[in-house]
């Protein structure tokens, strides 16, 4: 188990000259990371945010992991900048999401990852391969306008009750 922060977060406008850990956190209150860097490597694997989040305007590190992670409020990472390697692999996302107009300069992934409500991932730019792998999308997501610059992997993805399924041997 990770910290514990019951009363409500803000750690807006702040810069993390080094790695910052908040691997397996509980947030029980809103959560406020908006407009603040985080220099080096940025975990936040297996951390619970019960309430609101904000990541609005972020510059992540070299390194962002959100691993396992889960999101039971909205949660916003409009305007947010990766130019590192960007992991939300097998995370649950229970409420709206917003990822829009997100700059994801290397590698992404949300392989596994779940979304109760449609994300919105809007005028966002993908410059390396990004990987969607048997992620679920419950009720649709929005990509509109996004640009994919390099290998976009939506293997066994659903998308609401379809599937969309890619593979070499569906060329067959």
């Amino acid at each position: 188990l990770g910290d514990v922060y019951k009363r409500q977060v803000s750690i807006t406008h702040s810069t993390f000259q080094k790695s910052s850990d908040f691997s397996r956190a509980i947030f029980f209150q809103e959560t406020d990371f908006s407009h603040t860097t985080i220099r080096y490597e940025g975990f936040f694997i297996q951390a619970v945010f019960l309430e609101r989040v904000q990541f609005t305007k972020v510059k992540f590190g070299l390194h962002t992991r959100f691993h396992k992670a889960v999101f039971s409020g909205p949660s916003s990472f409009q305007k947010a900048e990766f130019p590192g390697l960007a992991e939300f692999l097998e995370v649950g996302f229970q409420q709206k999401t917003d990822f829009s107009h997100v700059h994801f300069m290397q590698g992404t992934g949300f392989s596994g990852s779940q979304f109760l409500e449609s994300p919105n991932f809007s005028k966002s730019v993908f410059d390396r391969e990004t990987f969607f792998r048997f992620t679920q999308f419950e009720k649709g997501a929005n990509f509109r306008a996004g640009a994919f610059h390099s290998t976009a992997d939506f293997t066994e993805t659903r998308f609401g009750s379809c599937l969309l399924y890619t593979s070499d041997a569906a060329d067959d």
